[in-house]
């Protein structure tokens, strides 16, 4: 991908991007817990997650392949086309942002 714009993906965080819902629909910044899991704190247990992975990979496959990375206690409810709507920037620009939660 390329280099990621984080305040170029806080505004893709909040807009609908292609039809797409947006991020903000399911996950709140802080610690609420709306249909998916909140952020707060994300930029620090990303890269935790998955053995192997750093937290730009751990969040690209969250992003473009949702069903793989499933946190304890949510169901596969995760919009699944994120990777057909959203640009290779637009991908990058948001990882960028949510790393920064």
């Amino acid at each position: 991908l390329p280099e990621g714009d984080a305040s170029r993906g806080e505004a893709i965080y909040t807009e609908s991007i292609n039809g797409a819902p947006t991020c903000s629909s399911c996950h709140s910044l802080g610690e609420e817990h709306l249909v998916g899991p909140g952020f707060a704190g994300y930029g620090d247990i990303a890269g935790t997650r998955v053995e192997g992975q750093s937290a730009e990979e751990y969040t690209y496959i969250a992003i473009v392949r949702p069903a793989r990375h499933l946190v304890e206690g949510y169901t596969n409810l995760m919009y699944a086309e994120y990777g057909s709507r959203l640009t290779d920037q637009d991908t990058a620009d948001l990882i960028a942002f949510l790393l920064t939660q």
